[in-house]
């Protein structure tokens, strides 16, 4: 549970600094077109970063309990049956996880296989989907644990630290 943790952490750092650069880079291409001039490939990279600063930040979001959640009328319930919900969404979470998990391998695998690249900087594809696989297992693992804290009731402080 640590290390999965530590790895979500790390995603979670990535993710800002990535999104850090792409506010730096499209200012950099702003201040460039006051001067009529482009850096080519900036629409291009930063597309690829939202998508990765995305799947990298997901499973720590969802460990920290950030995401958007509607609970008009989740919050009204008692608080055995908002955990019930809970574990339901989790175990849903996770099972949609695994199935995107494979799907994404397989779309990795496809643009290796047909030498897929990108329009304006050359760049393999499958370099830039492999953050899909990666971020969805650490969200699937990150719903297991929040379904495993949720079943012994721990504070979840304590099962961060098992």
């Amino acid at each position: 549970m640590n290390i999965v943790k530590k790895i979500s952490d790390a995603s979670h750092t990535l993710a800002s600094i990535i999104l850090g650069l792409m506010f730096v880079l499209i200012v950099i291409q702003i201040i460039f077109r006051l001067f009529e001039e482009t850096i080519i490939g900036v629409e291009e990279l930063t597309g690829y970063w939202a998508v990765w600063a995305t799947y990298l930040a997901i499973p720590f979001v969802l460990r920290e309990g950030k995401h958007v959640k509607v609970d008009f009328v989740t919050s009204r319930l008692s608080s055995k049956w908002q955990d019930r919900l809970n574990i339901t969404g989790n175990i849903i979470t996770a099972a949609f996880c695994l199935i995107i998990f494979w799907k994404s391998i397989s779309l990795i695998l496809l643009s290796y296989n047909i030498g897929r690249i990108t329009p304006l900087l050359q760049v393999p594809v499958y370099i830039l989907q492999v953050v899909l696989p990666v971020g969805i297992l650490l969200l699937a693992m990150e719903s297991i644990f929040e379904i495993l804290r949720l079943l012994s009731k721990s504070p979840k402080r304590n099962l961060d630290q098992a």
